[in-house]
């Protein structure tokens, strides 16, 4: 039996509300922290790998959003735009910086 996936932090849920897979990703990426035991180091070392991956989901939505330019596609290019938008916020706001859930 598969452990369920660690709760994404509300700030973070709240953003990515919209893109499910993208949520998915970064629960992925804390399950491969969870289960450990809690040293101050494993914690830096979670924050900068979700840094680094919000960094990559950034770098993706970019690229979506270019290939919706080219296609001209008005509805995708306004759709990539959001979800380009909403990553970017992502890199930027750090929602789980000081968040005490993903710290516990």
């Amino acid at each position: 039996m598969t452990a369920p996936l660690p709760q994404v932090p509300v700030r973070l849920r709240e953003m990515l509300k919209d893109y499910p897979e993208q949520m998915t990703n970064l629960q992925e990426l804390m399950a491969s922290f969870a289960g450990e035991r809690a040293v101050p180091s494993r914690y830096e070392e979670l924050i900068w790998a979700l840094e680094s991956r919000a960094g990559r989901l950034l770098q993706e939505a970019r690229a979506e959003s270019k290939a919706a330019k080219e296609k001209g596609d008005l509805d995708l290019i306004a759709k990539t735009k959001a979800k380009e938008m909403t990553m970017a916020k992502l890199v930027l706001q750090a929602p789980w910086s000081g968040d005490r859930e993903l710290m516990d």
